[in-house]
């Protein structure tokens, strides 16, 4: 199927978990613009769920809003390709948010169908409260992250943007990324390899926090060109 979901209003308020619009998967040729979402629940919510192996959509200009005492999601695919989210609000007020989280299908350390060839691009993430991620990418691949502007203001563990287990080939480009948090790194790869990391702007506000960390192996990884500014931690972690 395909479809317009068009400058609507979406209030969830959920007794467990929610998603303000759910795709249950395999669809394409699917716009999402120009809504407000507001999505609250006591365990798991989500403002836009994309189910698996989903692809050729276009996600722009909705405001979102997560909240909740336990995990929430901005926008979340799982095996999503060929897609564009752009110039989208989020604002992570869940205990744990993630703004965009991408993950393959299904959702294992090493899967046949990964998150692919989507372009990510002109977002304002903000995310608020106790534990979160502006971009949390798990075996994704050849992603487009260019200009968005990403904030974490936590307790702990507020990551800029996260490339983990099998994310490859990924261009993270002009992107201005600011944390403020204990262990709160701007760029974090983690088994993450072949990607390119260019011009952005970075400031992380902790000891703990370095701007860009590279562990676990995480290869052949170009750094080039980042302006970085630090109230603590180190430039780079290489481990």
């Amino acid at each position: 199927p395909s479809a317009k979901i068009l400058k609507n209003t979406i209030n969830v308020s959920a007794g467990k978990g929610g998603y303000g619009i759910y795709d249950s998967g395999m669809t394409s040729n699917v716009t999402i613009e120009n809504n407000t979402i507001i999505v609250s629940g006591l365990i798991s919510v989500s403002g836009i769920s994309l189910g698996s192996k989903s692809s050729e959509y276009n996600i722009t200009g909705n405001i979102i809003t997560i909240r909740g005492p336990y995990m929430g999601k901005g926008i979340w695919g799982s095996g999503f390709q060929n897609s564009n989210i752009s110039n989208n609000w989020i604002q992570g007020e869940a205990k744990r948010s993630y703004g965009i989280y991408l993950e393959p299908w299904p959702p294992s350390l090493r899967a046949f169908i990964p998150s692919s060839n989507n372009s990510i691009i002109g977002n304002n993430i903000s995310i608020n409260y106790q534990e979160g991620y502006g971009l949390f990418l798990k075996n994704a691949s050849y992603q487009y992250i260019f200009e968005n502007n990403i904030t974490t203001n936590v307790t702990n563990f507020g990551y800029g943007i996260l490339m983990y287990h099998g994310s490859e080939r990924n261009t993270i480009e002009k992107n201005n990324i600011r944390t403020n948090g204990t262990f709160s790194p701007g760029i974090y790869l983690y088994d993450a390899s072949k990607n390119r990391i260019l011009n952005n702007s970075i400031f992380t506000d902790s000891d703990s926090s370095h701007a860009i960390n590279i562990v676990n192996n995480s290869d052949d990884n170009t750094i080039s060109g980042n302006s970085v500014n630090r109230a603590g931690g180190n430039v780079f972690r290489l481990f």
